[in-house]
């Protein structure tokens, strides 16, 4: 050291100092740090950037305890503010953000923004991206990207178009705002545009991603998030089977990023449910619960999603991964787990709607339905938007309990017009209203919802309900004998789905009522479908006459039996016979294994498949015997008589002095006696 104070060494130091932080090298910087640090414990500039270079390395524990001291603590609110959001204590982030000097106003906007999103205030994430981009320009690509991904979360997803425009930025600039455009167009119900997003995504980050040598298996790790939104696409879609490929396919990459890992897990297995059988839906929800359970911690007797992770997730999100865990506990019956992870979202999400149709569903597994059926009550009358799930359920449980009057009451007590003509919902009705002898009361409902789909936009799920309304609707009319009618909803049906000609039962029904209400329609059918069949008359007529004879094979059991005449029943026997005769065909022997048909040999046995008991051989062999001493069971075969005591010879009686007769010696050795 040279003078009194060590000031030139420690200049030195800075300069080693420079020039790692200029390199990028945080564990050079941070040695220098420490050396500077022993000459003077108390410089202000090597401590600032030994804070700096600690956030840097992740080391955010150490980063705070520096930033607590007296000599940073004033000065460095901003470091601290960032460094509390980094390890996911976001309200005294919130709190140590307050004190950041006004000349940071820029980056302070920016965090702000990011922890009320993360808290899932979006309202006042959206109010200070608005505010940093009117004051200070949204220049960068992540302030943009952050700004979309705001607006979505917030619910405001329709004005991401005019903010985008704004900021003047495209979704093909970066995969990142395609994939926020498409998660935009996701909360908006726009499935197909959403998917095209999501493939822009796709090719745009591969080409940005590929250019940085980056391989195969690091573009998919990177591309993951969109993976993942693409099978959520696909599931929507009803494309279940390639949306739970895409899952596997995902999670088989051994993700790093665990926000990315526990929302496909979680969306997985909600698909594997929603395809499952009655009879595997056990298993496939216990398989769900060990999963999830990767992500959960219990800490003081709650249980919650790791802090790791639940730093990185949404509001939205979180809920819906405890609120996973917790049902897939209940179909797995595993109640105990249940109850633990409904206390928790009771302590984490209160009042959420989700929470009470959880504890309804618990209580009606406890046998209690009454209370579970108050509970439902009560939430749909808290919170009007979660009126028709809380109403759904509530139908649900008195159909389990055999009360089809109450579940219609529940149903119909819906106020929301469109989930009255939701597929799943209508056709539940319907059969209650069937059950219940309700007929014009389904047939008006039909009616409605026929009315709902017609003006609805063109999608699959619109031909699909119109076919099934339709069906159903005359099906009712035909039971109340409204042929005309039935026929003119098939022909309305016709001209609103041009698809339906291709439908074979929807053309069968339609044939039926229009030949007998409407024979013009009939000739107009005919002639859409193509003209005649190119068959003569006399072809024709012997169609028509077999099927005649086969609808009269097949006639019900309980019709009284047509005489026959002997001498057709004679004739029917003997073509009876003469089919049996023709059905029978030669069964191929079997051959083993590397037999060759050019050099066969003698022929393989072809009863050597068969057990030795079931052979021609044995059979014989039996037939030969019977009759015949054979060895058996004890007392099987012939009996030898002189062993039958009864055939013995009498004894000779006692003598004049009443001794009888000496018995022969038995010899033997002395003392052996019988024991």
């Amino acid at each position: 050291m040279s003078g009194a104070d060590g000031q030139p060494e420690v200049a030195a130091i800075f300069g080693r100092l420079d020039a790692a932080v200029r390199a990028g090298q945080n564990k050079r910087g941070l040695k220098a740090c420490d050396e500077i640090l022993k000459l003077a414990p108390r410089d202000g500039d090597a401590l600032r950037c030994k804070a700096v270079l600690l956030i840097e390395a992740g080391r955010l524990d150490e980063a705070l305890k520096l930033l607590g001291e007296p000599p940073l603590a004033p000065g460095m609110a901003f470091e601290k503010a960032y460094c509390l959001y980094r390890c996911g204590r976001l309200q005294e982030a919130l709190e140590a953000a307050s004190s950041v000097p006004a000349d940071q106003e820029g980056a302070l906007l920016q965090l702000e923004a990011q922890i009320h999103y993360r808290m899932g205030n979006n309202k006042e994430a959206i109010e200070r991206y608005s505010q940093l981009f009117r004051s200070h320009g949204a220049a960068s690509r992540e302030v943009q990207t952050n700004v979309v991904a705001a607006y979505v979360a917030g619910g405001r997803s329709g004005e991401v178009p005019a903010v985008m425009e704004a900021m003047k930025i495209s979704a093909q600039e970066s995969f990142e705002l395609a994939f926020n455009t498409a998660c935009g167009l996701l909360e908006t119900g726009r499935l197909a545009d959403a998917q095209q997003q999501l493939q822009l995504a796709v090719r745009v980050g591969e080409e940005a991603l590929y250019e940085e040598d980056l391989q195969e298996d690091e573009v998919a790790l990177e591309l993951a998030p969109v993976t993942a939104q693409l099978a959520y696409v696909a599931s929507m879609l009803g494309r279940e089977e390639e949306a739970i490929a895409s899952y596997e396919g995902l999670l088989g990459l051994e993700l790093d990023d665990a926000a990315t890992a526990s929302v496909a897990t979680n969306n997985l297995f909600a698909a594997l449910l929603r395809s499952a059988p009655a009879a595997a839906s056990r298993k496939v929800a216990g398989d769900g619960v060990k999963k999830l359970d990767a992500f959960m911690e219990r800490s003081g007797g709650v249980l919650r999603i790791k802090p790791s992770l639940e730093s990185r997730l949404g509001a939205v999100q979180r809920e819906a991964v405890l609120a996973s865990y917790a049902t897939a506990a209940l179909l797995a019956n595993k109640v105990d787990v249940a109850k633990e992870a409904v206390r928790s979202m009771e302590k984490q999400l209160p009042g959420a709607p989700v929470t009470a149709m959880l504890q309804a569903s618990l209580l009606a597994r406890e046998g209690k339905p009454r209370e579970a059926d108050a509970a439902l009550a009560s939430m749909a009358a808290a919170d009007a938007s979660s009126a028709p799930e809380a109403q759904l359920l509530r139908a649900q449980l008195a159909a389990a309990s055999g009360n089809a009057q109450q579940a219609l009451q529940h149903l119909s007590g819906i106020q929301d017009a469109a989930w009255h003509a939701r597929p799943s919902v209508l056709a539940t009705k319907i059969a209650l209203m069937e059950e219940l002898g309700l007929a014009a009361e389904a047939a008006a409902t039909l009616s409605a919802a026929l009315q709902h789909w017609q003006s609805a936009t063109a999608s699959a799920l619109r031909a699909e309900a119109l076919r099934w309304i339709v069906d159903h609707l005359a099906a009712v009319q035909l039971r109340e004998g409204a042929l005309a009618e039935a026929a003119a909803q098939y022909k309305q049906l016709l001209a609103l789905d041009a698809a339906a000609l291709s439908d074979a039962a929807v053309l069968t029904n339609y044939a039926r009522l229009a030949a007998v209400c409407d024979p013009g329609a009939a000739a107009q059918l005919r002639a859409e479908l193509g003209g005649g069949s190119g068959l003569t008359a006399a072809e024709l007529d012997s169609l028509e006459n077999a099927n005649i004879a086969i609808a009269g094979v097949r006639r019900r059991a309980d019709d009284p039996p047509v005489p026959v005449p002997a001498s057709s029943k004679q004739e029917g026997a003997d073509v009876a016979a003469a089919e049996q005769k023709k059905r029978k065909r030669k069964r191929q022997p079997r051959l083993p294994k590397g037999f060759d048909p050019a050099n066969p040999g003698p022929p393989p046995d072809p009863e050597r498949w068969l057990p030795k008991w079931q052979r021609s051989d044995a059979k014989k062999l039996r037939k030969k015997m019977k009759g015949k001493e054979t060895k058996g069971s004890q007392g099987a075969g012939k009996v030898d008589d002189s062993l039958d005591r009864t055939n013995a010879p009498e004894e000779p009686a006692a003598d004049s002095k009443g001794k009888a007769p000496a018995r022969p010696a038995v010899k033997g050795k002395k003392g052996k006696g019988r024991r």
